[in-house]
């Protein structure tokens, strides 16, 4: 997994792991682009973890407990999530892979 417009939050240990076809993802970000809303990349994926569906959706809490929607493109492995001003997410979800 790489990161985009975002840098690793605090001593968190961003990973991407697959069992089987299971992919699990566990990350804590800092947004480090000049974004107060909207959409934004901020990571993508190989190919080998891209999701069995067209997306995936999944919640990434921000620093004051608040949730926001975010994406991985099955076409192109980006990972898009919906900012807000706040500026630290994270998120640990699964899914299931290819």
């Amino acid at each position: 997994m790489s990161l985009a417009n975002c840098t690793s939050w605090g001593n968190t240990d961003n990973t991407i792991t697959k069992i089987g076809n299971r992919v699990f993802i566990t990350f804590g970000v800092q947004i480090t682009a000049e974004q107060s809303s909207g959409s934004l990349i901020i990571g993508r994926i190989a190919k080998v973890y891209y999701p069995k569906t067209a997306y995936v959706r999944a919640n990434a809490a921000d620093s004051d407990g608040g949730n926001h929607m975010l994406y991985i493109d099955k076409s192109n492995g980006i990972i898009m999530l919906y900012v807000s001003t706040e500026r630290y997410y994270s998120a640990s979800f699964s899914y299931i892979a290819d």
